[in-house]
């Protein structure tokens, strides 16, 4: 029944029908004049929690160096990683994978 509901749904608000004209999206940049971040200036930026970004950083997506119990991460480096992230999450809206569309 869940998958009878989803697929109208899939349908309507496909980005491709509804905006065929779309632009690339310009890539961010953070306005912050620091050329190393850290995991507090991260969560106030992207207004996560730390639990989110050390998730991120453990896993070794986001590139970051640790300085005793301290991540930092270069803000060209975070900059490069959500535009990355932006431009994957496009892709996959535009090319849904076989099982869900």
């Amino acid at each position: 029944m869940r998958s009878a509901l989803r697929k109208p749904f899939r349908e309507l608000w496909n980005l491709r029908e509804c905006w065929p004209t779309l632009e690339p999206m310009e890539d961010v940049h953070i306005p912050l004049d620091k050329p190393w971040l850290s995991v507090a200036d991260i969560c106030e930026y992207m207004d996560v929690s730390t639990f989110v970004v050390t998730s991120v950083l453990r896993s070794g997506e986001l590139p970051a160096v640790k300085f005793g119990r301290e991540w930092r991460v270069a803000r060209v480096d975070f900059e490069a990683w959500l535009n990355e992230q932006r431009r994957g999450s496009t892709a996959r809206s535009e090319h849904p994978s076989p099982a869900t569309g």
